[in-house]
């Protein structure tokens, strides 16, 4: 397995003004030693940091990458340490060999925060903001290691019934597996161009250029991280959260099945965003960004 670096090492940095505060952001990618190589995240933090919030850490959906919230964290990172870490195998962390399980994908993530130094005997905890994917391994999460866990935001995230979430994923497989013996390698041509042809009003070419570079990364089963997400017994581990927790639904696919999570975690707060998708954490992420500062800013 591939080796990139040391515990902590800086693959880029940058400062930046930010629009909002008129504070300069201090931008940087870094490398966790990780169960699987290595853990790879992108930071953003004000320069001064006078501020003492709770810093917050993203998880993406998948098969995208933690470069989904570049925009979002320079606006989150003016007055707070954000983070966002990738999801092992894919973006530019190592992975495992073939599928794992939610479970595992929290303890890489928690011994990510280990590593900075997070946690009831450290620096505290963080808060956490889950999207699709990236919901499920926060829930997880906040479960096994509430140490590390002080409130949760989960943008659209799928609590579904055992029967929902397992026709769904029985859906998505046997259409990828019936294109790929139809098409073979042609399917990555295909995936490309669906992808360009049902380019949103609101997202740029270079964006969807991007998602499909991401989605090559895990290689043919691109979809694992999904199907692991739908494998994971969402109703039943939601209802175990005790943090303070706000669910985001996106003007996006299965927006009533995003709400029902609301109903599932005890004094869990609902904001329906219309007009917001998936794209607006890199398109209109201010909109984004108010929510979720309101949220992990509100007294409790």
């Amino acid at each position: 397995m591939e080796r990139r670096g040391f515990l902590v090492s800086a693959a880029a940095t940058a400062f930046i003004a930010s629009p909002v505060w008129g504070q300069e952001v201090h931008l940087r990618r870094f490398y966790l030693e990780s169960m699987f190589g290595q853990l790879h995240g992108h930071e953003a933090a004000p320069t001064v940091r006078i501020s003492k919030k709770t810093p917050l850490l993203c998880f993406h959906h998948t098969p995208r990458s933690a470069s989904l919230f570049t925009s979002f964290l320079t606006l989150m990172g003016t007055d707070r340490i954000s983070l966002a870490f990738d999801t092992p195998g894919y973006g530019a962390s190592d992975g495992p060999d073939g599928r794992t399980d939610v479970e595992t994908y929290a303890e890489a993530m928690a011994m990510g925060l280990d590593r900075m130094g997070y946690g009831a005997n450290g620096r505290g905890p963080v808060d956490v903001l889950g999207f699709l994917t990236g919901a499920t391994i926060a829930c997880e999460l906040a479960l096994s290691r509430p140490d590390l866990v002080r409130r949760i935001v989960f943008v659209h995230a799928l609590v579904m019934s055992k029967e929902g979430r397992l026709a769904l994923k029985e859906e998505i497989e046997t259409r990828v597996r019936q294109d790929w013996e139809r098409l073979g390698n042609e399917f990555y041509v295909k995936r490309l161009a669906d992808a360009l042809a049902a380019n949103a009003p609101d997202q740029m070419v270079e964006e969807v250029v991007a998602e499909f570079v991401d989605s090559t990364i895990p290689g043919r089963d691109y979809l694992k991280g999904g199907m692991t997400a739908l494998s994971y017994p969402a109703m039943e581990r939601f209802a175990l959260i005790k943090q303070p927790t706000l669910f985001l639904v996106l003007d996006e696919e299965r927006a009533d099945v995003a709400s029902n999570g609301v109903e599932v975690v005890p004094g869990a707060k609902l904001i329906r965003l219309q007009g917001l998708n998936r794209h607006s954490f890199h398109n209109k992420p201010e909109a984004l960004v108010y929510h979720v500062r309101t949220f992990l800013d509100s007294e409790v």
